[in-house]
């Protein structure tokens, strides 16, 4: 599916059904946060990222930058920008920008947008 000004909002049981009913285990897993630089900005009280890279189980999500209100993935929401990558098992989508929100430690809700935004089940 392509649309060259796709705003999709995904409920990850709707994007990835068998993340939520066959991959429970992967909920389990702690998430890996890899970045090429991070820094912390006073002003906006968001933690700041370069070459973001997180994982958990089989999804994998990546992005140039990435801004998080905190770190802890119990109760957070992320803001990706540049050459946003996001794998599930069951689906692939590449945009220009994503607010993920964590929930219990796992993904729960991703808003996409990109020119254009693509999505690969």
């Amino acid at each position: 599916m392509q649309d060259s000004r796709l705003k999709i909002l995904v409920v990850l049981a709707v994007f990835a059904p068998g993340l939520v009913s066959g991959q429970l285990g992967d909920l389990r897993l702690p998430i890996s946060l890899d970045a090429d630089s991070s820094e912390y900005d006073g002003k906006s009280t968001m933690v700041v990222f370069r070459g973001l890279r997180l994982t958990q189980g089989s999804m994998g999500i990546e992005a140039d930058d990435g801004r998080a209100n905190k770190l802890d993935f119990e109760d957070s929401v992320w803001q990706l920008s540049g050459n946003v990558i996001i794998d599930v098992e069951n689906g692939h989508i590449e945009c220009d920008s994503a607010d993920l929100t964590f929930s219990n430690y796992a993904l729960v809700l991703a808003t996409i947008t990109g020119s254009p935004a693509t999505f690969e089940p």
